[in-house]
């Protein structure tokens, strides 16, 4: 995929909102880095964190950190794959915040590796509209029973 641009960004966004429930909020972006090096997250990700930023929500911006994945997935132990950030003093996403990525969610990851089951995301969809890539019900069926 390319960049996201900003009318697939608010046509995503509005679907989403329109499908939350009370009490429910969209608080931060997420982004896997290009290269395997990258362990900063780029302009795009930074941009968009900071536009979902409103004036009661801080959002946060949570980046994959591909060479811990890679080490994770090899059998290496435990590591910081997935960290958060919120904003420092300077308004920038670079204080790291305490990430943990809970057994239900784990659990979850590989019931759906095991089934195969095949997460699409809205440029997917708008390539081919049998990828449907929200609501995944078989998605959200593994969530909750790994909860």
């Amino acid at each position: 995929h390319g960049t996201p641009t900003l009318p697939v960004i608010e046509t995503s966004i509005g679907l989403l909102e329109v499908q939350l429930t009370a009490g429910t909020s969209i608080v931060g972006w997420y982004t896997a880095p290009m290269h395997l090096d990258d362990v900063k997250p780029g302009p795009v990700a930074l941009r968009m964190a900071t536009n979902l930023e409103t004036e009661t929500t801080p959002s946060t911006l949570i980046v994959l950190n591909n060479k811990e994945l890679a080490s994770c997935l090899k059998g290496g132990k435990e590591s910081t794959a997935v960290q958060a950030y919120g904003k420092d003093f300077g308004k920038q996403f670079q204080e790291a915040i305490k990430t943990t990525v809970t057994k239900g969610a784990s659990s979850a990851l590989v019931a759906a590796q095991k089934e195969g089951l095949i997460c699409s995301d809205m440029e997917d969809n708008m390539e081919d509209t049998s990828k449907a890539w929200y609501p995944n019900e078989k998605l959200g069926q593994i969530i909750k029973s790994s909860s």
